[in-house]
């Protein structure tokens, strides 16, 4: 058996043991819908000629989960996330199957792998700043090239991940995804990006009122996308983030060895939480292999006015240089958001 196949059936051999034991059959399930609605309103202006300036848009998320709870205290089910990217069609964003106990957690199916889930990075707020939708208004965001705050991982492509109990502290994390996209679908030829594998560990403690965490990530892929030799890519990531009397200051640095076309990239961000409002700052740089620099600073604020029920707004300024121009520009992203 090849490690590739070693990877993919490990984690199924867990799961199998794990609810095949005799006298497991009589857990209940529970079925829980959620989701989210948010009515944003998006005011942005940059150096590409033509842009309208302002728009609305509406984002739906909804959620299923399916949870059963065995006699020794194992957690197991499903669940699925639907985003409606418009009024006409509704799209698969998540699907996976899980099984939890005291020996850990894994992960089956269509869902974010070991190392955005380890990482620890710029602290966020309300509606993400950086990390949000700020890049629906605009053409030249930094989440257009990578994720600001993790080095190129396999985001939602079907994958098998087993994350450790936390232990002193400790949690560790490891992922495999065979390609970058798959969901029902079957690949039986090169898709260009695969055979990922993600890790991580992460560590949480407390030293009298101060909470501190810190995290090690990293990502493997091959691509065979644009030679014939597969080439292999690594990225790291590193973060850590310190938390007194609802102040979080927080930074990370990512190094994507080529991966998606970017060299590497750092972040660092401040957040205040007092009750239901909420304050936070943050900058992000990132640097493409063809000489391309990205640059982001936002400020965010959000208040829940009722249980569910969040207004908020982003102002994102941001640079876009290339060598042959530069691009800049602004967003002002306010938004309603009701979760449920």
């Amino acid at each position: 058996m090849d490690q590739n196949s070693i990877r993919i059936v490990l984690p199924a051999v867990v799961l199998g043991c794990a609810l095949a034991v005799p006298g497991r059959a009589d857990a209940q399930l529970t079925t829980e819908i959620g989701g989210t609605v948010a009515f944003q309103a998006g005011f942005y202006d940059n150096d590409n000629p033509g842009e309208l300036g302002r728009s609305f848009r509406t984002d739906v998320e909804l959620r299923l989960r399916v949870l059963g709870e065995l006699e020794d205290g194992t957690v197991y089910g499903s669940e699925i996330q639907i985003e409606t990217p418009d009024k006409t069609r509704l799209q698969e964003n998540e699907a996976y199957l899980f099984v939890a106990g005291t020996w850990g957690r894994v992960e089956l199916g269509d869902e974010d792998g070991a190392m955005p889930k380890m990482a620890i990075h710029a602290p966020t707020v309300g509606l993400g700043q950086l990390d949000g939708d700020y890049d629906q208004f605009t053409i030249e965001s930094i989440q257009d090239i990578a994720p600001p705050f993790y080095a190129g991982a396999s985001d939602k492509a079907t994958k098998v991940t087993y994350y450790t109990p936390r232990f002193l502290g400790f949690q560790m994390g490891v992922s495999y995804a065979p390609e970058a996209d798959l969901g029902n679908n079957v690949a039986s030829q090169p898709t260009g990006t695969e055979d990922f594998v993600e890790g991580g560990v992460n560590y949480l403690t407390e030293i009298n009122d101060v909470s501190l965490a810190t995290s090690a990530t990293v990502v493997r892929s091959r691509d065979r996308a644009s030679t014939a030799t597969p080439g292999t890519h690594v990225g790291y990531q590193v973060g850590g983030q310190a938390a007194i009397a609802g102040i979080t200051v927080g930074a990370g640095y990512t190094n994507y060895d080529g991966a998606r076309g970017v060299d590497d990239g750092f972040n660092v961000g401040a957040s205040y939480q007092l009750e239901s409002f909420a304050v936070g700052v943050q900058y992000a740089r990132m640097q493409t292999d063809d000489g391309r620099d990205l640059d982001g600073l936002g400020f965010g604020v959000s208040y829940v006015l009722a249980q569910g029920l969040l207004v908020g707004a982003d102002y994102v300024h941001y640079t876009s240089e290339r060598p042959t121009r530069e691009v800049t520009g602004n967003v002002l992203l306010l938004a309603t958001r009701v979760s449920f």
